[in-house]
Protein backbone atom coordinates (compact mmCIF):
# COMPACT_ATOMS: atom_id res chain seq x y z
CA UNK A 1 0.00 0.00 0.00
CA UNK A 2 2.87 2.35 0.63
CA UNK A 3 3.97 2.61 -3.05
CA UNK A 4 0.36 3.14 -4.12
CA UNK A 5 -0.09 5.90 -1.52
CA UNK A 6 3.02 7.70 -2.73
CA UNK A 7 1.84 7.43 -6.33
CA UNK A 8 -1.58 8.81 -5.38
CA UNK A 9 0.01 11.69 -3.47
CA UNK A 10 2.27 12.55 -6.40
CA UNK A 11 -0.72 12.53 -8.74
CA UNK A 12 -2.94 14.69 -6.55
CA UNK A 13 -0.35 17.23 -5.34
CA UNK A 14 0.11 19.11 -8.64
CA UNK A 15 -3.64 19.39 -9.04
CA UNK A 16 -3.99 20.91 -5.60
CA UNK A 17 -1.19 23.32 -6.28
CA UNK A 18 -2.78 24.32 -9.57
CA UNK A 19 -6.05 24.92 -7.77
CA UNK A 20 -4.32 27.34 -5.42
CA UNK A 21 -2.30 29.01 -8.17
CA UNK A 22 -3.73 32.29 -9.44
CA UNK A 23 -2.78 35.54 -11.11
CA UNK A 24 -1.09 37.75 -8.52
CA UNK A 25 1.16 40.77 -8.09
CA UNK A 26 4.26 39.28 -6.49
CA UNK A 27 6.61 42.21 -5.96
CA UNK A 28 6.67 45.95 -6.55
CA UNK A 29 10.00 47.74 -6.93
CA UNK A 30 13.21 46.89 -5.12
CA UNK A 31 11.95 45.21 -1.92
CA UNK A 32 9.14 47.74 -1.71
CA UNK A 33 11.20 50.79 -2.74
CA UNK A 34 10.54 52.64 -5.95
CA UNK A 35 11.43 55.82 -7.83
CA UNK A 36 8.76 58.32 -8.85
CA UNK A 37 10.53 59.38 -12.05
CA UNK A 38 11.43 56.11 -13.75
CA UNK A 39 9.31 53.01 -14.22
CA UNK A 40 9.06 50.59 -11.32
CA UNK A 41 9.39 46.89 -12.20
CA UNK A 42 6.27 45.05 -11.09
CA UNK A 43 6.59 41.26 -11.02
CA UNK A 44 3.37 39.44 -11.93
CA UNK A 45 2.81 35.70 -11.64
CA UNK A 46 0.73 34.13 -14.42
CA UNK A 47 -0.63 30.66 -13.57
CA UNK A 48 -0.43 27.75 -16.00
CA UNK A 49 -3.15 27.74 -18.67
CA UNK A 50 -4.59 24.65 -20.41
CA UNK A 51 -3.48 25.81 -23.88
CA UNK A 52 -0.83 28.00 -25.49
CA UNK A 53 -2.11 31.44 -26.39
CA UNK A 54 -1.40 35.18 -26.30
CA UNK A 55 -2.96 36.85 -23.29
CA UNK A 56 -3.22 40.53 -22.45
CA UNK A 57 -2.21 41.95 -19.06
CA UNK A 58 -3.93 45.20 -18.13
CA UNK A 59 -2.32 46.95 -15.16
CA UNK A 60 -4.10 50.04 -13.78
CA UNK A 61 -2.85 52.47 -11.14
CA UNK A 62 -5.35 54.65 -9.24
CA UNK A 63 -3.90 57.73 -7.54
CA UNK A 64 -4.91 61.05 -5.94
CA UNK A 65 -7.74 59.75 -3.79
CA UNK A 66 -10.31 62.40 -2.86
CA UNK A 67 -11.55 61.73 0.67
CA UNK A 68 -14.62 63.96 0.37
CA UNK A 69 -15.81 62.59 -2.97
CA UNK A 70 -14.57 59.09 -2.12
CA UNK A 71 -13.15 58.55 -5.57
CA UNK A 72 -9.84 58.32 -7.40
CA UNK A 73 -8.99 61.37 -9.46
CA UNK A 74 -6.51 59.72 -11.81
CA UNK A 75 -6.22 56.29 -13.40
CA UNK A 76 -3.26 55.23 -15.55
CA UNK A 77 -3.50 52.13 -17.70
CA UNK A 78 -0.64 49.91 -18.91
CA UNK A 79 -1.18 47.03 -21.33
CA UNK A 80 1.19 44.20 -22.28
CA UNK A 81 0.57 41.17 -24.56
CA UNK A 82 2.24 38.00 -23.23
CA UNK A 83 2.74 34.65 -24.98
CA UNK A 84 2.14 31.71 -22.62
CA UNK A 85 2.84 27.99 -23.17
CA UNK A 86 0.36 25.31 -22.25
CA UNK A 87 0.79 23.97 -18.70
CA UNK A 88 3.68 26.29 -17.78
CA UNK A 89 3.34 29.14 -15.24
CA UNK A 90 5.18 32.35 -16.03
CA UNK A 91 6.56 35.36 -14.14
CA UNK A 92 6.76 38.66 -16.05
CA UNK A 93 7.98 42.13 -15.07
CA UNK A 94 6.17 45.22 -16.27
CA UNK A 95 7.78 48.71 -16.14
CA UNK A 96 5.06 50.78 -14.46
CA UNK A 97 5.18 54.52 -13.71
CA UNK A 98 3.77 55.21 -10.24
CA UNK A 99 2.59 58.58 -8.96
CA UNK A 100 4.61 59.72 -5.99
CA UNK A 101 2.04 61.07 -3.58
CA UNK A 102 -1.24 60.21 -1.89
CA UNK A 103 -2.91 56.84 -1.90
CA UNK A 104 -2.00 54.36 -4.60
CA UNK A 105 -3.95 51.31 -5.64
CA UNK A 106 -3.05 48.86 -8.41
CA UNK A 107 -5.01 46.20 -10.21
CA UNK A 108 -3.96 43.65 -12.81
CA UNK A 109 -6.41 41.82 -15.07
CA UNK A 110 -5.57 38.90 -17.36
CA UNK A 111 -7.72 38.57 -20.49
CA UNK A 112 -7.71 36.22 -23.48
CA UNK A 113 -7.84 37.15 -27.17
CA UNK A 114 -11.65 37.46 -27.03
CA UNK A 115 -11.52 39.83 -24.05
CA UNK A 116 -12.67 37.27 -21.50
CA UNK A 117 -11.25 37.64 -17.98
CA UNK A 118 -8.91 34.82 -16.92
CA UNK A 119 -7.78 36.26 -13.57
CA UNK A 120 -7.28 39.44 -11.57
CA UNK A 121 -5.51 40.74 -8.48
CA UNK A 122 -5.40 43.96 -6.43
CA UNK A 123 -2.72 45.51 -4.26
CA UNK A 124 -2.64 48.62 -2.10
CA UNK A 125 0.58 50.48 -2.91
CA UNK A 126 0.32 53.05 -0.13
CA UNK A 127 3.01 51.22 1.86
CA UNK A 128 5.53 51.22 -0.98
CA UNK A 129 8.47 53.42 0.09
CA UNK A 130 10.31 56.17 -1.71
CA UNK A 131 13.15 56.79 0.78
CA UNK A 132 16.77 57.07 -0.46
CA UNK A 133 18.00 53.50 -0.57
CA UNK A 134 21.33 51.72 -0.58
CA UNK A 135 21.10 48.21 -2.02
CA UNK A 136 23.62 45.73 -0.62
CA UNK A 137 24.14 42.41 -2.37
CA UNK A 138 25.63 39.61 -0.28
CA UNK A 139 25.66 35.83 -0.09
CA UNK A 140 25.93 35.68 3.70
CA UNK A 141 24.04 37.68 6.30
CA UNK A 142 27.28 38.66 8.00
CA UNK A 143 28.46 40.43 4.83
CA UNK A 144 25.29 42.49 4.55
CA UNK A 145 25.31 43.45 8.23
CA UNK A 146 29.00 44.36 8.18
CA UNK A 147 28.54 46.61 5.13
CA UNK A 148 25.44 48.19 6.66
CA UNK A 149 27.23 48.86 9.95
CA UNK A 150 30.16 50.54 8.18
CA UNK A 151 27.83 52.84 6.24
CA UNK A 152 25.26 53.62 8.91
CA UNK A 153 26.06 52.33 12.41
CA UNK A 154 23.27 51.21 14.70
CA UNK A 155 24.12 53.98 17.16
CA UNK A 156 23.60 56.61 14.48
CA UNK A 157 20.29 55.03 13.52
CA UNK A 158 19.09 55.36 17.10
CA UNK A 159 19.91 59.07 17.12
CA UNK A 160 16.66 60.79 16.18
CA UNK A 161 18.47 64.07 15.52
CA UNK A 162 20.68 62.48 12.87
CA UNK A 163 19.96 64.17 9.51
CA UNK A 164 20.37 60.84 7.73
CA UNK A 165 17.58 59.13 9.62
CA UNK A 166 15.73 58.56 6.34
CA UNK A 167 18.51 56.39 4.92
CA UNK A 168 17.18 52.92 4.13
CA UNK A 169 18.80 49.65 3.09
CA UNK A 170 17.68 46.88 0.76
CA UNK A 171 19.56 43.63 1.43
CA UNK A 172 19.69 41.44 -1.68
CA UNK A 173 20.52 37.75 -1.79
CA UNK A 174 19.91 37.48 -5.54
CA UNK A 175 20.94 39.69 -8.44
CA UNK A 176 18.26 41.07 -10.74
CA UNK A 177 18.23 40.59 -14.50
CA UNK A 178 16.51 43.93 -15.16
CA UNK A 179 18.44 47.16 -14.69
CA UNK A 180 15.25 49.04 -13.82
CA UNK A 181 15.03 47.16 -10.52
CA UNK A 182 18.13 48.95 -9.25
CA UNK A 183 16.94 52.45 -10.16
CA UNK A 184 15.27 52.93 -6.79
CA UNK A 185 18.72 52.65 -5.19
CA UNK A 186 21.00 55.64 -4.84
CA UNK A 187 23.93 53.21 -4.65
CA UNK A 188 24.44 49.47 -5.13
CA UNK A 189 27.15 47.72 -3.10
CA UNK A 190 28.51 44.32 -4.20
CA UNK A 191 29.55 42.64 -0.93
CA UNK A 192 29.10 39.05 -2.08
CA UNK A 193 30.43 36.76 -4.77
CA UNK A 194 29.32 37.51 -8.34
CA UNK A 195 31.59 34.90 -9.93
CA UNK A 196 28.58 32.84 -11.01
CA UNK A 197 26.29 35.65 -12.16
CA UNK A 198 24.66 35.31 -15.56
CA UNK A 199 25.24 37.58 -18.55
CA UNK A 200 21.82 39.20 -18.04
CA UNK A 201 22.57 39.93 -14.38
CA UNK A 202 25.91 41.50 -15.29
CA UNK A 203 24.25 43.55 -18.04
CA UNK A 204 21.63 44.78 -15.57
CA UNK A 205 24.31 46.05 -13.15
CA UNK A 206 26.25 47.69 -15.97
CA UNK A 207 23.16 49.40 -17.41
CA UNK A 208 22.18 50.68 -13.97
CA UNK A 209 25.68 52.13 -13.64
CA UNK A 210 25.68 53.71 -17.10
CA UNK A 211 22.28 55.30 -16.53
CA UNK A 212 23.68 57.38 -13.66
CA UNK A 213 23.93 54.94 -10.76
CA UNK A 214 26.62 54.42 -8.15
CA UNK A 215 28.18 50.94 -8.08
CA UNK A 216 30.59 50.03 -5.26
CA UNK A 217 32.44 46.74 -5.68
CA UNK A 218 34.30 45.12 -2.79
CA UNK A 219 36.89 43.22 -4.82
CA UNK A 220 37.66 40.40 -2.39
CA UNK A 221 34.02 39.60 -1.67
CA UNK A 222 32.95 39.99 -5.32
CA UNK A 223 35.57 37.47 -6.50
CA UNK A 224 35.12 38.40 -10.16
CA UNK A 225 38.09 39.59 -12.21
CA UNK A 226 36.30 40.05 -15.52
CA UNK A 227 33.32 42.25 -14.63
CA UNK A 228 33.87 45.78 -16.00
CA UNK A 229 37.53 44.94 -16.54
CA UNK A 230 38.05 48.00 -18.77
CA UNK A 231 37.55 50.28 -15.77
CA UNK A 232 40.54 49.73 -13.48
CA UNK A 233 40.04 46.05 -12.71
CA UNK A 234 42.23 44.99 -9.79
CA UNK A 235 43.33 48.54 -9.01
CA UNK A 236 41.24 49.07 -5.89
CA UNK A 237 41.09 52.73 -4.86
CA UNK A 238 38.70 55.14 -3.20
CA UNK A 239 38.21 57.50 -6.14
CA UNK A 240 35.56 56.75 -8.75
CA UNK A 241 35.88 55.65 -12.36
CA UNK A 242 33.44 57.28 -14.75
CA UNK A 243 31.26 54.70 -16.53
CA UNK A 244 28.74 56.40 -18.78
CA UNK A 245 26.74 58.74 -16.54
CA UNK A 246 27.53 56.78 -13.37
CA UNK A 247 30.45 56.18 -11.03
CA UNK A 248 32.24 52.95 -10.23
CA UNK A 249 34.10 52.55 -6.93
CA UNK A 250 36.49 49.65 -6.37
CA UNK A 251 37.36 48.92 -2.74
CA UNK A 252 39.68 46.13 -1.50
CA UNK A 253 37.35 44.37 0.95
CA UNK A 254 35.07 44.77 3.94
CA UNK A 255 37.97 44.12 6.30
CA UNK A 256 39.84 47.27 5.22
CA UNK A 257 36.89 49.47 6.28
CA UNK A 258 37.24 51.57 3.12
CA UNK A 259 33.46 51.50 2.84
CA UNK A 260 33.24 53.34 6.12
CA UNK A 261 35.79 55.90 4.90
CA UNK A 262 33.90 56.40 1.65
CA UNK A 263 30.66 57.34 3.38
CA UNK A 264 31.95 59.12 6.46
CA UNK A 265 35.40 60.61 5.77
CA UNK A 266 35.47 64.29 6.77
CA UNK A 267 31.71 64.38 6.31
CA UNK A 268 32.26 64.46 2.54
CA UNK A 269 29.31 62.19 1.83
CA UNK A 270 27.29 62.92 4.97
CA UNK A 271 26.25 59.32 5.70
CA UNK A 272 25.44 58.74 2.05
CA UNK A 273 23.52 61.89 1.23
CA UNK A 274 26.10 63.35 -1.16
CA UNK A 275 26.94 60.10 -2.85
CA UNK A 276 23.41 59.90 -4.26
CA UNK A 277 23.94 63.08 -6.27
CA UNK A 278 27.37 62.25 -7.71
CA UNK A 279 26.11 59.96 -10.42
CA UNK A 280 23.21 62.16 -11.48
CA UNK A 281 24.34 64.01 -14.60
CA UNK A 282 21.96 66.74 -15.73
CA UNK A 283 19.77 65.95 -18.67
CA UNK A 284 20.86 67.35 -22.03
CA UNK A 285 17.85 65.97 -23.90
CA UNK A 286 15.45 68.44 -22.27
CA UNK A 287 17.62 71.37 -23.34
CA UNK A 288 17.98 69.97 -26.85
CA UNK A 289 14.25 69.35 -27.22
CA UNK A 290 13.39 72.88 -26.12
CA UNK A 291 15.94 74.22 -28.58
CA UNK A 292 14.77 72.46 -31.76
CA UNK A 293 11.04 71.90 -31.26
CA UNK A 294 7.84 73.86 -31.84
CA UNK A 295 7.13 76.38 -29.10
CA UNK A 296 3.96 78.27 -28.21
CA UNK A 297 4.48 81.66 -26.58
CA UNK A 298 2.53 84.77 -25.67
CA UNK A 299 2.63 87.98 -27.73
CA UNK A 300 5.24 90.59 -26.94
CA UNK A 301 4.27 93.41 -24.61
CA UNK A 302 4.92 95.99 -27.34
CA UNK A 303 2.53 94.21 -29.68
CA UNK A 304 -0.21 94.15 -27.01
CA UNK A 305 0.29 97.83 -26.12
CA UNK A 306 -0.11 98.83 -29.78
CA UNK A 307 -3.37 96.89 -30.07
CA UNK A 308 -4.73 98.36 -26.82
CA UNK A 309 -3.72 101.89 -27.86
CA UNK A 310 -5.44 101.56 -31.23
CA UNK A 311 -8.55 100.12 -29.55
CA UNK A 312 -8.73 102.97 -27.02
CA UNK A 313 -8.18 105.55 -29.78
CA UNK A 314 -11.02 104.18 -31.91
CA UNK A 315 -13.45 103.60 -29.02
CA UNK A 316 -12.72 106.76 -27.07
CA UNK A 317 -11.95 109.30 -29.79
CA UNK A 318 -12.99 108.26 -33.30
CA UNK A 319 -16.23 106.50 -32.32
CA UNK A 320 -17.65 109.33 -30.20
CA UNK A 321 -16.38 112.03 -32.56
CA UNK A 322 -18.42 110.47 -35.34
CA UNK A 323 -21.50 109.97 -33.13
CA UNK A 324 -21.30 113.55 -31.85
CA UNK A 325 -21.14 114.84 -35.41
CA UNK A 326 -24.19 112.71 -36.31
CA UNK A 327 -25.88 113.76 -33.04
CA UNK A 328 -26.51 110.09 -32.23
CA UNK A 329 -24.59 109.62 -28.98
CA UNK A 330 -27.21 107.09 -27.81
CA UNK A 331 -25.92 104.76 -30.54
CA UNK A 332 -22.74 104.38 -28.49
CA UNK A 333 -24.22 101.36 -26.72
CA UNK A 334 -24.26 99.57 -30.08
CA UNK A 335 -21.10 100.93 -31.72
CA UNK A 336 -18.89 100.22 -28.69
CA UNK A 337 -20.10 96.61 -28.54
CA UNK A 338 -19.71 96.11 -32.30
CA UNK A 339 -16.22 97.67 -32.30
CA UNK A 340 -15.18 95.44 -29.37
CA UNK A 341 -16.40 92.36 -31.23
CA UNK A 342 -14.56 93.39 -34.41
CA UNK A 343 -11.33 93.98 -32.51
CA UNK A 344 -11.68 90.67 -30.66
CA UNK A 345 -12.23 88.83 -33.93
CA UNK A 346 -9.31 90.59 -35.58
CA UNK A 347 -7.04 89.87 -32.63
CA UNK A 348 -8.01 86.19 -32.72
CA UNK A 349 -7.45 85.90 -36.49
CA UNK A 350 -4.05 87.58 -36.40
CA UNK A 351 -2.94 85.61 -33.33
CA UNK A 352 -3.97 82.30 -34.89
CA UNK A 353 -2.48 83.09 -38.29
CA UNK A 354 0.84 81.44 -37.47
CA UNK A 355 -0.55 78.62 -35.37
CA UNK A 356 0.24 75.11 -36.62
CA UNK A 357 -2.01 73.60 -39.25
CA UNK A 358 -0.38 70.17 -39.17
CA UNK A 359 0.56 67.62 -36.55
CA UNK A 360 4.24 67.86 -35.69
CA UNK A 361 6.65 65.45 -34.06
CA UNK A 362 10.00 66.79 -32.89
CA UNK A 363 12.55 64.29 -31.61
CA UNK A 364 15.74 64.89 -29.62
CA UNK A 365 18.15 62.08 -28.76
CA UNK A 366 21.26 62.15 -26.59
CA UNK A 367 23.64 59.17 -26.34
CA UNK A 368 25.79 59.18 -23.18
CA UNK A 369 29.03 57.23 -23.55
CA UNK A 370 32.59 56.95 -22.34
CA UNK A 371 35.80 56.17 -24.19
CA UNK A 372 35.97 52.50 -23.07
CA UNK A 373 32.70 51.02 -24.32
CA UNK A 374 30.39 51.27 -27.36
CA UNK A 375 27.32 50.85 -25.12
CA UNK A 376 25.45 54.16 -24.80
CA UNK A 377 22.70 55.25 -22.45
CA UNK A 378 20.01 56.65 -24.72
CA UNK A 379 17.81 59.56 -23.64
CA UNK A 380 15.04 60.59 -26.00
CA UNK A 381 12.56 63.43 -25.91
CA UNK A 382 9.51 63.91 -28.12
CA UNK A 383 7.30 66.96 -28.52
CA UNK A 384 3.92 66.30 -30.07
CA UNK A 385 1.84 69.28 -31.21
CA UNK A 386 -1.71 69.22 -32.50
CA UNK A 387 -3.72 71.75 -34.55
CA UNK A 388 -7.02 70.30 -33.30
CA UNK A 389 -8.68 68.58 -30.37
CA UNK A 390 -8.11 64.85 -30.69
CA UNK A 391 -6.85 61.63 -29.13
CA UNK A 392 -3.31 61.21 -30.41
CA UNK A 393 -1.02 58.18 -30.35
CA UNK A 394 2.79 58.17 -30.29
CA UNK A 395 4.53 54.96 -31.40
CA UNK A 396 8.20 54.42 -30.50
CA UNK A 397 9.86 51.43 -32.16
CA UNK A 398 12.85 51.21 -29.80
CA UNK A 399 12.99 48.99 -26.72
CA UNK A 400 12.73 51.92 -24.30
CA UNK A 401 10.90 52.86 -21.10
CA UNK A 402 9.25 56.09 -20.02
CA UNK A 403 11.20 58.52 -17.88
CA UNK A 404 9.71 61.72 -16.44
CA UNK A 405 12.87 62.95 -14.68
CA UNK A 406 14.49 64.02 -17.96
CA UNK A 407 12.09 66.88 -18.67
CA UNK A 408 10.42 69.81 -16.96
CA UNK A 409 6.94 68.39 -17.58
CA UNK A 410 6.11 65.88 -14.87
CA UNK A 411 4.13 62.69 -15.28
CA UNK A 412 2.37 63.60 -12.05
CA UNK A 413 -0.08 66.49 -12.12
CA UNK A 414 -0.87 68.54 -9.05
CA UNK A 415 -4.57 68.28 -9.83
CA UNK A 416 -5.07 72.00 -9.12
CA UNK A 417 -6.32 74.53 -11.67
CA UNK A 418 -8.29 77.76 -11.64
CA UNK A 419 -11.63 75.97 -11.42
CA UNK A 420 -10.58 73.76 -8.52
CA UNK A 421 -9.19 76.78 -6.66
CA UNK A 422 -12.50 78.63 -7.02
CA UNK A 423 -14.72 75.71 -6.07
CA UNK A 424 -12.29 74.14 -3.56
CA UNK A 425 -12.79 70.82 -5.32
CA UNK A 426 -10.17 68.74 -7.08
CA UNK A 427 -10.86 67.84 -10.68
CA UNK A 428 -10.39 64.58 -12.51
CA UNK A 429 -7.00 64.21 -14.20
CA UNK A 430 -6.63 62.50 -17.58
CA UNK A 431 -4.57 59.36 -17.09
CA UNK A 432 -2.20 57.77 -19.55
CA UNK A 433 -2.82 54.78 -21.76
CA UNK A 434 0.50 52.99 -22.31
CA UNK A 435 0.94 49.87 -24.42
CA UNK A 436 4.24 48.39 -23.35
CA UNK A 437 6.50 47.32 -26.16
CA UNK A 438 8.46 47.14 -28.11
CA UNK A 439 7.05 49.10 -29.77
CA UNK A 440 6.04 51.46 -26.97
CA UNK A 441 2.70 53.14 -27.67
CA UNK A 442 1.28 56.14 -25.81
CA UNK A 443 -2.19 57.59 -26.23
CA UNK A 444 -3.02 61.00 -24.82
CA UNK A 445 -5.80 63.59 -25.32
CA UNK A 446 -4.70 66.76 -27.10
CA UNK A 447 -6.30 70.19 -27.08
CA UNK A 448 -6.32 72.49 -30.08
CA UNK A 449 -2.98 74.27 -30.59
CA UNK A 450 -1.36 72.36 -27.78
CA UNK A 451 1.78 70.30 -27.34
CA UNK A 452 3.01 67.64 -24.94
CA UNK A 453 6.49 66.35 -24.16
CA UNK A 454 7.40 62.70 -23.59
CA UNK A 455 10.74 61.29 -22.47
CA UNK A 456 12.14 57.79 -22.72
CA UNK A 457 15.41 56.05 -21.95
CA UNK A 458 17.12 52.88 -23.04
CA UNK A 459 20.44 51.65 -24.39
CA UNK A 460 22.04 51.56 -27.81
CA UNK A 461 25.23 49.75 -28.80
CA UNK A 462 27.42 51.31 -31.50
CA UNK A 463 30.30 49.58 -33.34
CA UNK A 464 32.75 51.64 -31.29
CA UNK A 465 33.20 54.93 -29.50
CA UNK A 466 35.13 58.22 -29.74
CA UNK A 467 38.51 57.89 -28.06
CA UNK A 468 42.07 59.17 -27.90
CA UNK A 469 44.69 57.58 -30.12
CA UNK A 470 47.54 59.83 -29.02
CA UNK A 471 47.65 63.12 -27.16
CA UNK A 472 45.20 65.61 -28.75
CA UNK A 473 44.17 63.12 -31.45
CA UNK A 474 40.51 62.02 -31.35
CA UNK A 475 39.23 59.16 -33.50
CA UNK A 476 35.61 58.41 -34.43
CA UNK A 477 34.96 54.67 -34.24
CA UNK A 478 31.20 54.96 -33.62
CA UNK A 479 30.38 54.04 -37.19
CA UNK A 480 28.31 57.22 -37.56
CA UNK A 481 29.08 60.58 -39.17
CA UNK A 482 29.13 63.81 -37.18
CA UNK A 483 27.87 66.89 -38.96
CA UNK A 484 29.85 68.94 -36.45
CA UNK A 485 31.44 68.36 -33.09
CA UNK A 486 32.98 70.07 -30.10
CA UNK A 487 35.69 69.16 -27.60
CA UNK A 488 35.43 70.67 -24.10
CA UNK A 489 38.51 70.92 -21.90
CA UNK A 490 37.16 71.97 -18.51
CA UNK A 491 40.57 72.03 -16.87
CA UNK A 492 42.04 74.46 -19.39
CA UNK A 493 38.69 76.26 -19.76
CA UNK A 494 38.94 75.91 -23.52
CA UNK A 495 36.77 74.35 -26.18
CA UNK A 496 37.44 73.40 -29.78
CA UNK A 497 34.92 73.54 -32.61
CA UNK A 498 35.24 70.51 -34.92
CA UNK A 499 33.81 70.99 -38.45
CA UNK A 500 32.82 67.34 -38.84
CA UNK A 501 34.00 63.74 -38.49
CA UNK A 502 33.40 60.85 -40.84
CA UNK A 503 33.41 57.24 -39.58
CA UNK A 504 36.99 56.23 -38.83
CA UNK A 505 38.30 59.79 -39.16
CA UNK A 506 40.93 61.11 -36.76
CA UNK A 507 41.10 64.77 -35.74
CA UNK A 508 44.22 66.60 -34.57
CA UNK A 509 42.92 69.10 -32.02
CA UNK A 510 46.25 70.91 -32.00
CA UNK A 511 45.46 72.13 -35.53
CA UNK A 512 42.26 73.83 -34.33
CA UNK A 513 41.96 77.24 -32.69
CA UNK A 514 40.68 76.95 -29.09
CA UNK A 515 38.11 79.35 -27.68
CA UNK A 516 37.59 80.57 -24.15
CA UNK A 517 35.12 78.29 -22.41
CA UNK A 518 33.22 80.98 -20.53
CA UNK A 519 32.95 83.48 -23.36
CA UNK A 520 29.21 84.09 -23.87
CA UNK A 521 27.62 83.13 -27.16
CA UNK A 522 24.72 85.00 -28.79
CA UNK A 523 21.45 83.32 -27.76
CA UNK A 524 19.21 81.81 -30.40
CA UNK A 525 16.19 84.01 -31.25
CA UNK A 526 12.87 83.48 -29.52
CA UNK A 527 9.73 84.35 -31.46
CA UNK A 528 7.20 85.51 -28.89
CA UNK A 529 4.18 86.20 -31.08
CA UNK A 530 3.65 82.87 -32.80
CA UNK A 531 4.41 79.17 -32.78
CA UNK A 532 7.77 78.65 -34.48
CA UNK A 533 10.41 76.03 -35.10
CA UNK A 534 13.67 77.53 -33.81
CA UNK A 535 15.51 74.80 -35.72
CA UNK A 536 14.15 76.13 -38.99
CA UNK A 537 14.60 79.78 -38.10
CA UNK A 538 18.23 79.07 -37.23
CA UNK A 539 19.64 75.55 -37.58
CA UNK A 540 20.94 73.97 -34.43
CA UNK A 541 24.68 74.31 -33.88
CA UNK A 542 26.81 72.27 -31.50
CA UNK A 543 28.62 75.50 -30.57
CA UNK A 544 25.63 76.30 -28.35
CA UNK A 545 26.54 73.32 -26.16
CA UNK A 546 29.00 75.14 -23.84
CA UNK A 547 26.26 77.56 -22.79
CA UNK A 548 23.59 74.89 -22.33
CA UNK A 549 24.00 74.93 -18.54
CA UNK A 550 25.08 71.27 -18.42
CA UNK A 551 27.69 70.34 -15.84
CA UNK A 552 29.65 67.11 -15.77
CA UNK A 553 30.74 65.89 -12.35
CA UNK A 554 34.32 64.55 -12.42
CA UNK A 555 34.43 64.82 -16.24
CA UNK A 556 37.18 67.22 -17.27
CA UNK A 557 37.18 66.25 -20.95
CA UNK A 558 34.02 65.90 -23.04
CA UNK A 559 33.32 65.37 -26.72
CA UNK A 560 29.88 66.13 -28.18
CA UNK A 561 28.80 65.72 -31.77
CA UNK A 562 25.70 66.07 -33.92
CA UNK A 563 24.95 62.69 -35.51
CA UNK A 564 23.78 62.82 -39.10
CA UNK A 565 21.42 61.47 -40.12
CA UNK A 566 19.42 61.08 -36.91
CA UNK A 567 17.38 57.91 -36.64
CA UNK A 568 13.63 58.27 -37.19
CA UNK A 569 12.13 55.47 -35.13
CA UNK A 570 9.02 57.19 -33.76
CA UNK A 571 5.80 58.21 -35.47
CA UNK A 572 2.33 59.62 -34.84
CA UNK A 573 -0.88 57.86 -35.82
CA UNK A 574 -1.98 60.97 -37.71
CA UNK A 575 -1.76 61.89 -41.38
CA UNK A 576 0.25 64.84 -42.61
CA UNK A 577 2.76 64.83 -39.75
CA UNK A 578 5.85 66.98 -40.13
CA UNK A 579 8.96 65.77 -38.32
CA UNK A 580 12.33 67.01 -37.16
CA UNK A 581 15.01 64.93 -35.43
CA UNK A 582 18.35 65.89 -33.90
CA UNK A 583 20.72 63.45 -32.20
CA UNK A 584 23.80 64.15 -30.08
CA UNK A 585 26.54 61.83 -28.85
CA UNK A 586 28.18 62.92 -25.59
CA UNK A 587 31.39 61.04 -24.81
CA UNK A 588 33.11 61.51 -21.44
CA UNK A 589 36.84 61.19 -22.07
CA UNK A 590 39.91 60.46 -19.98
CA UNK A 591 42.97 62.65 -19.77
CA UNK A 592 44.44 62.94 -23.31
Amino acid sequence: MKPFALFLLAALLPASLRAQDRLRIQEVGLQGYYSTDVPTPVRIHIPALPRSQTINLVFTVDSNYNEQAERWLRTDRFEKPVQVISGQPLDVELPILLAGYGKLKSRVVETDSQGGTLGEDDRDLSLVKMSPTIAIYCREDSQCYEAQEQIYPVQARKDASNPSAALEFALLKELWSDWLAYRAAGAVIIAGSISAMTADQGKALECYLRSGGILIILEKEAANTSFLSAYGQGAAHAWPERVGKGFLYRLPSLKTHDLNKLFAEKGQYGQGRMIFSKGASPSAVNWLLQRISVSFTFPRLRWLLIWISVYILIIGVVNFAILRRLRKLEWGWVTVSVTALVFSGGLYIISSWHRPRHFTLDGATVYWMDAHSPLAHEERGFRVSSPERTQLGLIIDDDVVLNTSLGIVSFRSSGVNVGSEMTDKQTMEPGWLVRLGPPLQLETPMLRWSFKDFYTEGFHEFPGTVHWTTAMHLKNDMGRSFREGIYLDYKAKKWYSIPGMAPGEEIDLASLVPRDFYKPLPPFPLRMSKAVRPGIQRPFSINEFPNAGIRFAAADHVFAGVIEPAEKNARLDAEGTTEQNVALAVVLLDQP
